[in-house]
């Protein structure tokens, strides 16, 4: 409803600014024949009063026309924001904007960033990321990946999402606010260009106190040589003329006034949408919500830092006169331009030195809390996790995938313990084992990120995450999908048994090799994992691996289950009790018109 509403402002407001312009253009032609009416003595006296009036009410027009169209963009940005955020919660991927590819160092350290698709076409991030820095993006990245934060960390994050969510005028003040600045080419802003800022000088020189003396010599270098282009010259008016160029090589040794242009033409654009983005911040920087005021604090400890921002992007701006260079021989004989604004800049820069790169980290968490403020607004049926140091390693009641439309996913319960340290999935092709693993992974990773997630009740310890889901071949590496396997498995074994509070995640074990090895391999693996102490999932097609669960070791089976009727084969994608007592690899064959004997 709120979407509808919003378009229909949008389109009202367009309409309006269309016939204002028009009204605008008519009025300034009539304005234009009078003044000529005027020029040719037609009536002079009364077309001028005329055309006084018609500038007025030009004027006036002008300025409501700026009005209305600042309102048209607003509601405009304002209604892609409510789309978006229908989009997500219906979870509709045309409707959702593709985010940029991501790099970082630890993707090929952390197999779950693929396994549980974080990154991709369809993945957790394209969900979640509304974020505009760099610096943010990365924050909200961590938050996914970062292993075991720790339980304070946890609950910070997720003080920080309920605060949000009830402050709704800072979220949609600030993606609106940074939304209405992306055009299509560029699109957010990064933060090192002015991390620079606050590492580096633009002078050995503090203030503009020594240009005071330069000023006045250069007053009178002005003065002389305009008495003698009169003729009227004297020797000694020279004098400060040498002067000048002396104090110019002097001070220029020691201002790089070239070092703050570059700066300044390199840093503009994102200093103008950090400025945007400081301005909401300061607004609410004196909420009395705790978590959030707490990350507000640089900004409720400097109220004027949106203001130091705007006299740094002014002071930048000036020292654009360099574009031409007629213009800046001119400015700079008249007064020593560059020197000026130069040390003006490094003024400003001296004050915010210190506190700059707080507010970079405080917008950077903002940013974060938003993003996943919007989503755990946009859930359906979801709830709040929880996290503890006892009891169950996980408690999960209907459980559900976050990438799957709401009224597709089928949810499931399950629960990990003392007796259940290793669930053993078995189930037939295409019956929902590997979209269940990465529900369980996925969802814990949302709940360690402090977002509400879609499940009737979450309960877990904080764990390492690990995962075995999709290893490949590694041509670069020389690795067959086999060994890169083996290599996963020996590195989730290792973590388990030094000690680590670990969840696993294992799809199809062993899937690699033949079926003699792959059951020895696979139980000598699942007993020596299960012995560690840790608590995971591992799928498998190896019936015959169900038998460890008499032994009492703390494997317990569950499966997934087809059913066929009249030659049609449907899945429940319901999680049961036991092992699995159907299969459907020949069905599959034979529904695909493989010959099967």
């Amino acid at each position: 409803m709120r979407d509808h509403y919003l378009r229909f402002r949008s389109q009202a407001l367009s309409a309006r600014h269309a016939r204002l312009l028009k009204v605008r253009s008519g009025v300034a032609a009539a304005m234009v024949v009078l003044i000529g009416l005027a020029i040719f003595e037609v009536e002079a006296r009364y077309t001028l009063i005329v055309s006084f009036f018609l500038f007025v009410v030009f004027l006036i027009l002008v300025s409501i026309h700026r009005r209305v169209r600042g309102m048209r963009e607003l509601y405009a940005t304002r209604a892609r924001l409510a789309a978006r955020q229908l989009a997500l919660k219906k979870l509709d991927w045309d409707g959702l904007p593709a985010v940029e590819a991501t790099e970082t160092s630890d993707m090929n350290e952390k197999a779950f960033i693929h396994d549980l698709n974080l990154i991709g076409e369809r993945s957790l991030l394209r969900l979640l990321d509304q974020t505009f820095s760099d610096r943010g993006r990365r924050v909200l990245w961590e938050r996914l990946t970062l292993s075991r934060p720790g339980l304070a960390e946890i609950e910070r994050r997720q003080s920080l999402t309920r605060e949000l969510l009830a402050a709704r005028g800072l979220r949609w003040g600030l993606l609106t606010r940074l939304t209405a600045l992306n055009t299509e080419t560029e699109k957010g802003f990064r933060t090192e260009r002015l991390r620079e800022l606050a590492a580096d000088s633009f002078s050995q020189i503090k203030g503009v106190g020594i240009l005071i003396p330069l000023i006045l010599v250069q007053m009178l270098m002005l003065v002389g040589l305009g008495f003698a282009a009169l003729g009227q010259g004297r020797p000694w008016m020279s004098i400060p003329l040498l002067l000048v160029i002396g104090a110019n090589l002097y001070l220029r040794g020691r201002v790089d006034t070239g070092k703050a242009y570059r700066w300044s033409l390199s840093a503009g654009l994102e200093l103008g949408r950090f400025r945007e983005a400081v301005y909401i911040l300061e607004r609410f920087a004196k909420t009395s919500k705790p978590v959030l005021g707490n990350t507000l604090a640089p900004f409720r400890n400097d109220l004027s830092a949106s203001s130091r921002l705007r006299r740094l992007e002014s002071y930048g701006g000036y020292l654009g006169v360099r574009q031409n260079f007629i213009v800046q021989i001119l400015v700079n004989l008249i007064w020593p331009w560059d020197l000026w604004w130069t040390q003006k800049l490094d003024g400003v820069r001296e004050e915010i030195r210190t506190s700059l790169p707080k507010w970079i980290e405080a917008l950077a968490e903002v940013e974060a809390g938003v993003a996943i403020a919007q989503y755990s607004e946009a859930l359906v049926a979801g709830s709040w996790p929880e996290f503890r140091t006892s009891g169950p390693a996980i408690v999960a009641r209907g459980l559900r995938h976050p990438l799957l439309a709401p009224d597709v996913a089928i949810g499931n319960d399950l629960e990990l313990d003392e007796t259940t340290r290793t669930l053993l999935l078995t189930g037939s092709n295409m019956s929902g084992k590997s979209t269940f693993l990465r529900t369980v992974g996925a969802n814990f990773l949302l709940a360690r990120a402090g977002a509400r997630v879609p499940a009737k009740e979450l309960i877990a310890w904080d764990l390492e995450i690990l995962t075995s889901l999709s290893a490949a071949d590694s041509l670069q590496e020389g690795l067959s999908s086999f060994y890169a396997e083996v290599v996963r498995l020996k590195s989730i074994l290792q973590r388990a048994e030094g000690g680590a509070p670990v969840l696993f995640l294992i799809d199809e074990i062993f899937r690699g090799t033949n079926n003699r090895e792959r059951l020895a391999g696979s139980r000598a693996y699942i007993e020596a994992l299960v012995r560690t102490g840790a608590r995971g999932i591992v799928s498998s097609h190896d019936l015959e691996l169900a038998h460890l669960e008499e032994l009492g070791v703390g494997v317990v089976n569950a499966h997934f289950r087809e059913t066929i009727a009249q030659g049609k084969m449907s899945f429940t994608y319901r999680l049961q009790k036991g092992p699995c007592p159907t299969t459907n690899a020949l069905e599959v064959m034979r529904g695909a018109g493989l010959p099967v004997s």
